[in-house]
């Protein structure tokens, strides 16, 4: 078994509170309105590849794939539908 270890008397000492000073209050200035010119952003060339396609080269095939075969599924279930009636 563990010996415990007698307590050890600890004494607080009060500490004095932090001296804290408001800040004064100032009166806000009117808001100035400041015109920007709008800057127009070319849009991206579209034979620049965008990051998800230079990453994954296939996509466009998978998802056409991913179509094909929904859309099989939908006739599917629309025939059987139409069967099972």
């Amino acid at each position: 078994m563990a010996k415990q270890q007698p307590a050890v008397a600890q004494t607080y000492k009060p500490v004095a509170p932090p001296k804290v000073t408001a800040p004064s209050v100032k009166v806000a200035a009117p808001p100035v309105k400041v015109t920007v010119p709008p800057v127009k952003v070319a849009a991206p060339s579209v034979k620049e590849p965008t990051p998800a396609v230079a990453r994954f080269p296939q996509i466009s095939n998978e998802l056409r794939r991913i179509g094909m075969l929904a859309g099989i599924m939908l006739v599917t279930l629309v025939v059987l539908a139409l069967v099972l009636r």
